[in-house]
């Protein structure tokens, strides 16, 4: 679905949504920066730093919370900065979209520039992206971004504003971060959608409107853009880990232009086929769950179950960050996922572990014969001792045993760990051409009560 007529001046937040649109007096900045968060202080705080570190200063920072409750008001006002000015929503609208907006109707500056709380910009960034944007006469810059992938041996990088031919095609994507447009285009494309009425993401229809509506899109050919995508991060709003941005600013603010060797990094990821192209999806795309990365809990308490006999659950064909690969097919013993590109892989499953449980995972044909057995087992982050049966079909059965928690805590449902000890491509070992990074194949996970005793009809 794409959007319909320009920017209305009258907001949905002026309209008893949220805030009015009051508080545009003093000199106009050039840019002004739209920072959408939610209930994260301590990764906003890193990135309003990469804001103070920027080479062009003639900007306003809008940071606009999506009515949060924690201390970010207090972490925007410690910088003591006139520039930098807290929001709240009156509501929470669960997404960018409504901060955006609402960023966008207070915005005084020419340019409109966006920064996720958990993204981080190098101190150039905005003075390349204003001297591109002279040259070409564009009406929205792109910058070079890396994507990181979890830290480890086995990490993942992404690229984006690296454009064939040095020409923007449709489908190109950049993430926000590195983006900077002219406020004039909201004019023609309209503001940021709610995601029920979209097809796509909601930054990724905000790009394909700018295509359609005609926007010259130019790159600034420049890495000035770092994103720690909440993407790849399962619970990352539970975690709130910051040491990726820590160790990111701590190089800008003390080891000179490290980008080159950034830059390196990114191609030897993609010789290594630990790399993920950035691309435009393709409608209709299968949305993260915010599940996934923490923002919402993981199921609610009319979702839980208690098993009282054999109760079969496949894995679910749903978005799974970088630890399961899509589902497949197989013919005899139906849908299976591998483990990967991640060596460990989370299933949670709308359980109470209330009785001690014994758990039967089916693994198919893997790599290699001894890969079931060294498969690793976790129950809500409890190590498990495992035994493992080759079936007549020369599949696997791992097995454990699940006892109740001796302390009695509120659950969220159980939580399964799968860890390999090591992912491999099928191609490097002559197998096929498969160029994944596999685990194990995983079928179905079975839980029964302790004891009880399979009938004819269970399943």
């Amino acid at each position: 679905m794409t959007r319909r007529g320009a920017f209305n001046s009258v907001s949905m937040f002026s309209r008893g949504l949220g805030m009015d649109a009051a508080g545009r007096i003093g000199s106009r900045p050039k840019v002004s920066i739209v920072i959408a968060t939610y209930n994260w202080s301590a990764v906003l705080r890193r990135a309003l730093r990469s804001v103070a570190l920027q080479t062009f200063s003639d900007f306003e920072v809008l940071v606009v919370g999506d009515h949060c409750t924690d201390d970010s008001e207090a972490v925007v006002d410690a910088f003591g900065d006139p520039r930098f000015k807290w929001h709240n929503l009156a509501k929470h609208y669960g997404g960018q979209w409504a901060p955006n907006n609402y960023g966008i109707e207070q915005a005084r500056g020419d340019w409109i520039a966006y920064l996720g709380h958990d993204d981080i910009w190098y101190p150039t960034h905005l003075e390349r992206g204003l001297s591109t944007a002279a040259e070409t006469d564009a009406d929205l810059v792109a910058s070079i971004m890396i994507l990181y992938g979890p830290p480890g041996p086995d990490a993942v990088y992404g690229l984006s504003g690296v454009f064939a031919d040095g020409v923007f095609a449709p489908d190109d994507f950049m993430p926000p971060s590195s983006v900077m447009h002219r406020r004039s285009l909201i004019t023609r494309i309209g503001p940021w959608q709610p995601p029920e009425t979209l097809d796509l993401p909601v930054d990724c229809q905000f790009i394909k409107d700018a295509i359609e509506a005609g926007a010259r899109i130019a790159p600034t050919n420049e890495l000035t853009a770092f994103k720690f995508n909440a993407a790849w991060r399962r619970d990352a709003y539970r975690t709130r880990t910051t040491d990726q941005q820590d160790a990111l600013l701590a190089r800008i603010e003390g080891q000179g232009d490290f980008r080159p060797g950034e830059l390196i990094k990114v191609l030897q990821a993609i010789a290594a086929d630990r790399f993920i192209p950035i691309k435009m999806p393709k409608a209709p795309y299968r949305p993260m769950s915010r599940r996934y990365k923490g923002a919402t809990e993981r199921f609610a308490p009319n979702e839980l179950r208690h098993i009282e006999d054999a109760v079969r659950f496949p894995v679910p064909d749903e978005y799974a960050g970088l630890e399961w690969h899509s589902a497949e097919q197989d013919a005899r013993y139906g849908p299976y996922r591998w483990i990967g590109p991640s060596p460990k892989a989370l299933l949670d499953l709308p359980v109470v572990l209330d009785r001690d449980l014994m758990l039967r995972v089916h693994v198919l044909q893997c790599i290699d014969a001894q890969d079931a057995a060294r498969l690793r087992l976790s129950a809500n982050g409890e190590p498990l001792e495992t035994t493992v049966e080759t079936t007549q079909g020369d599949t696997y059965l791992v097995s454990a045993r699940l006892e109740v928690p001796k302390r009695a805590e509120p659950t969220e449902g159980l939580r399964l760990t799968f860890e390999v000890a090591e992912v491999r491509q099928p191609f490097r070992l002559g197998i096929n051409e498969d160029r994944r990074w596999l685990g194990v194949p995983v079928n179905w996970i079975e839980l029964r009560p302790v004891g009880w005793i399979e009938g004819p009809s269970a399943q």
